[in-house]
């Protein structure tokens, strides 16, 4: 893995976008300060100094399934770093790690269409040691050093990281099933009664837990649901 530190960028994602050619498989940019972060639809990933943002660049041949997974896959590898530091943090369907139900990390997955190959890039970002927030989102956002009362090493934890990135990518490729146990052993949404869109509207139901596609399975009136994505908010427990 080739790393590099920029002191400031509008988005770790679009600096690859932007620099494509120039960079390889498993390539990392990362920075402590983005300004134009972004999550998954429209929403926007807040980043300052305490944080870190960053971004991997596969160019693999992957399936349309191993693409599918890469946010939990992510989800997991994230998990099983920040697990070490914190052992409430769990994750919250499909790219999101919680401590106490307040939002940490997010995931943002993307392709990029090449000739050959395609290329895939992960942006994460973690609230390490942040202490405020924006008004909007402080109600639903923290950090490891506000949930944990101690101050982190952020270099360590993007090592730790990048480690389990690397030694778990194959079980990516070569055995989904292992994501997709470890990411229900730790889906904060499990049993949970939750809200989620549908064609009909917002409705509510119970959520069963993952599947062998990554998709959530939800319970509604002795019917279940399988959603492949969209927002999911926990409204109270079973």
């Amino acid at each position: 893995m080739k790393v590099i530190q920029l002191k400031e960028v509008g988005s770790t994602n679009l600096y690859f976008k932007h620099h494509l050619n120039e960079h390889h498989h498993f390539d990392v940019v990362y920075t402590y300060k983005q300004t134009q972060g972004k999550g998954r639809h429209i929403n926007q990933w807040y980043s300052d100094h305490e944080s870190i943002a960053f971004s991997i660049l596969i160019k693999d041949q992957l399936k349309e399934t191993d693409f599918s997974l890469l946010p939990l896959f992510m989800s997991m590898v994230v998990h099983k770093a920040l697990y070490n530091y914190s052992k409430k943090v769990m994750i919250k369907w499909p790219n999101d790690i919680l401590i106490k139900d307040k939002k940490i990390v997010g995931i943002l997955t993307e392709s990029v269409i090449q000739k050959d190959p395609l290329a895939y890039i992960i942006g994460t970002g973690i609230n390490v040691n942040n202490q405020k927030f924006p008004k909007e989102i402080e109600q639903v956002a923290s950090s490891l050093a506000k949930e944990c009362h101690q101050t982190f090493d952020k270099v360590q934890i993007l090592n730790d990281i990048l480690t389990i990135f690397h030694d778990q990518y194959p079980s990516l490729l070569k055995d989904p099933e292992k994501i997709i146990d470890y990411c229900n052993r730790f889906n904060s949404l499990k049993d949970q009664i939750i809200t989620y869109q549908s064609q009909q509207g917002e409705k509510s139901g119970k959520c069963i837990g993952i599947n062998k596609s990554g998709h959530l399975l939800v319970e509604r009136k002795q019917e279940r649901t399988e959603l492949v994505s969209g927002l999911v908010q926990k409204i109270r427990n079973e």
